[in-house]
């Protein structure tokens, strides 16, 4: 697991973008580290809100015997170099576009049963947040949500590593 801690607030806005950038580096991620290069059967990323910092994680399940831990470290790596510099500077608008209504959707999918909705709403008092309409307002900022707006707030969590806080395990 590698883990990228945000320089950013906590904001609902970076919450936001960070959101929209893992599903734009979700089906990659899988695609290539575990379809193509094979490093293990679970591959995947994930966004973190821990005590109010925002991060995320690529988590690769290798085998210890098959990969050493450095390897998989360099093509995770390796990978978050070309997402950013090849993937994501030629993400084409309609794809973007796509991803930001899907995300769109899931946020207005009612509840299934009464216990994801009591859940949620706990998790807010459980933060001391008090966002009971969080999906309203996280709608509103993804109908707003801008390519180039993502591409520089995910570069600035994952890219140049003299600049990030990284931790892996």
């Amino acid at each position: 697991v590698n883990y990228y801690q945000s320089p950013h607030t906590s904001s609902l806005k970076n919450y936001v973008l960070l959101e929209v950038a893992l599903m734009l580096m979700d089906e990659p991620v899988f695609d290539i580290l575990r379809t193509k290069e094979q490093l293990g059967y679970t591959v995947y990323c994930t966004l973190h809100k821990t005590c109010g910092i925002l991060g995320a994680s690529v988590t690769v399940n290798s085998q210890a015997t098959k990969f050493t831990p450095d390897y998989v470290n360099d093509r995770i790596e390796a990978f978050l170099k070309w997402f950013i510099e090849e993937k994501l500077e030629n993400f084409q608008a309609d794809e973007f576009n796509k991803i930001v209504t899907t995300l769109i959707k899931m946020k207005k999918a009612a509840d299934v049963k009464l216990s994801e909705e009591v859940s949620r709403n706990f998790a807010e008092i459980d933060y001391f947040e008090y966002l009971f309409d969080r999906r309203e307002k996280e709608i509103r900022l993804l109908e707003k949500c801008k390519k180039d707006e993502v591409i520089s707030h995910i570069t600035s969590i994952i890219g140049a590593a003299a600049n990030r806080k990284k931790f892996s395990v």
